[in-house]
Formats: C-alpha cells, structure tokens, sequence
C-alpha cells in the first residue's frame, strides 16, 4: 500500500508541475485573444510561452528524477 500512495503521490506532484507551466500561457491566450493588446499583456503572453517551452527541457528532469524514487521504493520493497 505505501509504494502506491508513493506513486500516486509521485503522479500527482507531476500534474500539478503541469499545470504550473500551463496555466499562466492559458491565462495570457485568453488575454490576447479577447482583445487585451497592450504591452504589459504581449509581454506577459511571451513570458508564458516561453515558460511552456522550457518545460520541454525541465520536463524529463522531472520525470527521471521523481520515477527514479518510485523504482527505488520498489525495488527496496520487492527484496
């Protein structure tokens, strides 16, 4: 039961990381698309893109290093 609350906790933490990077572009689209032209909301727009970006980068980092734990407790728990 606790290397599934691990995992499930594992699974959780990554989604959430998700959402972090996903949010403010949603968030700024929705601006530009309903006519906020300004400077503040272009710039805001660009910010956030490039945020979605680097979590292409940051993406895998994530996933090594939080399923690296969830392997471990595995292994550590089957023998």
């Amino acid at each position: 039961m606790a290397r599934y609350k691990k995992a499930v906790s594992t699974a959780i933490c990554l989604q959430l990381t998700l959402v972090a990077w996903y949010l403010p572009y949603g968030v700024a689209s929705a601006s530009v698309t309903s006519g906020g032209g300004s400077l503040s909301v272009s710039c805001a727009w660009i910010y956030a893109t490039t945020l979605v970006l680097s979590n292409s980068s940051v993406n895998p980092i994530l996933h090594r290093w939080k399923l690296g734990e969830v392997s471990q407790t595995v292994k550590n728990t089957s023998g």
